[in-house]
């Protein structure tokens, strides 16, 4: 990449050309995201998981 540098300054304006090494660009697809989302949905698992038991053990049903 190549850009102009200009300098205010007191004593004038000055500009020269700078030239800059980019670094080459990272994909975002499914192998960046994959520990993230395998995390998300086995928290989600967890947590419908100990609900279900939740709900078993803790029935406020009183006609049982």
């Amino acid at each position: 990449m190549t850009y102009t540098l200009r300098v205010d300054s007191a004593s004038g304006t000055s500009t020269r050309a700078v030239t800059v090494d980019l670094q080459p660009c990272e994909p975002q697809d499914i192998q960046t995201w994959a520990p993230a989302l395998a995390a998300w949905l086995s928290a989600l698992v967890a947590i419908l998981c100990a609900r279900m038991v939740v709900t078993r053990m803790f029935n406020r049903d009183s006609s049982v």
